[in-house]
């Protein structure tokens, strides 16, 4: 064999190894982060709906921890609540992917629930709300979910004229009040929990 074809022979393998190494690359980079947590976006973001325990959501001046993740179905619905934590505040952010993306934050508010059920109306800090949605789902859940626990939970959503929210919540046999505001894209990050230092 010439001195020519073996450096033709050289090339070629060389070639090949670098294909090699460059797919196994690729397939790793979209194919997800360690422990199967979801992969980030192109811009090395995570979206709402691939939160994750211990990922650090951060909105305004606040830094959130993920404790807890609740999952609900109904009629073949999903959507999703995290349980936010920054030291003694909680919240709860309810992300839901149908057509849009929709991501609320909701605390819990001291409204009484008459023992017949959740109205039509109700009224809280001077607005009246009424029930645009109601019904029951089924729920699995992941971490520290608060008191929020069983396999089930019936709710009420109620909205304001100006688009103020409240929902209604029932564990068992006890209601749960809470108030909601929605958050626009931008003015939240999320950091995974596995890139931030411990």
């Amino acid at each position: 064999m010439t001195l020519f074809g073996l450096i033709l022979i050289g090339v070629a393998g060389f070639a090949l190894w670098m294909y090699v190494k460059s797919g196994k690359k690729a397939v790793e980079g979209a194919g997800g982060s360690p422990a199967g947590r979801p992969a980030l976006g192109p811009g090395g973001e995570k979206s709402p709906v691939d939160l994750a325990l211990n990922d650090i959501f951060q909105l305004l001046d606040q830094d959130f921890v993920v404790e807890g993740k609740i999952t609900y179905r109904e009629d073949g619905d999903e959507w999703w609540e995290f349980r936010l934590v920054d030291g003694a505040d909680e919240a709860y952010l309810c992300v839901e992917d149908d057509d849009d993306l929709e991501v609320s934050l909701w605390r819990e508010i001291d409204l009484e629930i008459p023992a017949s059920g959740p109205p039509e109306t109700l009224s809280w800090e001077g607005v009246t709300y009424r029930c645009a949605e109601r019904g029951e789902a089924s729920v699995t859940r992941d971490g520290r979910t608060g008191r929020k626990s069983g396999q089930s939970c019936a709710y009420w959503d109620y909205e304001g004229s100006g688009g103020e929210m409240l929902g209604v919540e029932r564990w068992g046999g006890a209601y749960e009040t809470w108030s909601g505001r929605d958050v626009e894209e931008g003015r939240y990050d999320i950091l995974p929990g596995d890139l931030v230092e411990g």
